[in-house]
C-alpha cells in the first residue's frame, strides 16, 4: 500500500501540470459474487449478497497519446448479506473502501456519443460484518482491479454524461480468524466535468 501511495503522489504531480484535466462523479447499483468466508479448511459459511451501492469519484488528464486518458479514482461499494448456509448468520453487510489508477481508452467519433474501454488497479480496505459471529468479521487492506466499458454523451464541450459496466474484484481478504473472496459487478451513471 505504501508503495501505491507514493505511485498516486507521483501521478497526482504530473496531473497538476497538464494542460486538460476533469472531474467525475458516478453512482450506481452493484451485485457482489457469493463468497466463501473460511475459518479453517473444516469450516467455511457462504454468502449471497442483495443488490449494493457503489460511489465514485475521480480526477483524471486526458494525455497527449491520442484517446488515452488516466484519472485516480475513490470508490465506495458496499453489499448487505441476503442469505447465508449458516445459520447463525442471518444479516450483514462486505464493503470496501478502494483507491485507484484506471486507464482508460476513448473511441473518438464525429457523433456526441464516445464509447470506451478501461482497467484500473490499485488499493481497497475490505469489511466483511456479519453482526453476529465473531468470526467472520475483520478488515484488510489489499490489492484491487478492475475492468469495464461504457459510452459518454457530450451535453457540452466540456460536460458529459455516462454510463457503464465496471468489474470490481480484489486479492482474497484475510482477517484475524478467516478470509475470503470479493468481486462485484456494477451499473453506474455520472458526469464528468472538463477543465
Amino acid at each position: 500500500m505504501r508503495k501505491l501511495f507514493i505511485f498516486i503522489v507521483v501521478l497526482f504531480s504530473t496531473i497538476a501540470s497538464a494542460e486538460e484535466y476533469y472531474i467525475s462523479g458516478h453512482f450506481g447499483g452493484n451485485l457482489a459474487n457469493s463468497t466463501d468466508s473460511t475459518v479453517s479448511k473444516y469450516e467455511s459459511s457462504q454468502f449471497d449478497f442483495d443488490i449494493g451501492g457503489s460511489f465514485l469519484i475521480a480526477y483524471g488528464i486526458n494525455l497527449s497519446r491520442p484517446n488515452m486518458r488516466t484519472e485516480i479514482e475513490l470508490g465506495y461499494q458496499k453489499s448487505d448479506i441476503e442469505k447465508s448456509n449458516n445459520k447463525k448468520v442471518s444479516r450483514g453487510f462486505i464493503s470496501a473502501i478502494s483507491l485507484m489508477v484506471n486507464e482508460y481508452y476513448d473511441f473518438h467519433n464525429r457523433t456526441l456519443f464516445t464509447p470506451y474501454v478501461t482497467l484500473g488497479i490499485g488499493g481497497a480496505r475490505v469489511e466483511l460484518d456479519d453482526y453476529e459471529i465473531s468470526e467472520y468479521k475483520g478488515k484488510d487492506d489489499i490489492l484491487a482491479f478492475s475492468a469495464g466499458f461504457g459510452v459518454e454523451y457530450a451535453l457540452k464541450d466540456n460536460m458529459s454524461l455516462d454510463v457503464r459496466y465496471k468489474y470490481f474484484m480484489t486479492d482474497d481478504s484475510k482477517f484475524s480468524n478467516s478470509s475470503c473472496e470479493y468481486d462485484l459487478h456494477s451499473i453506474l451513471f455520472g458526469i464528468k466535468v472538463n477543465f
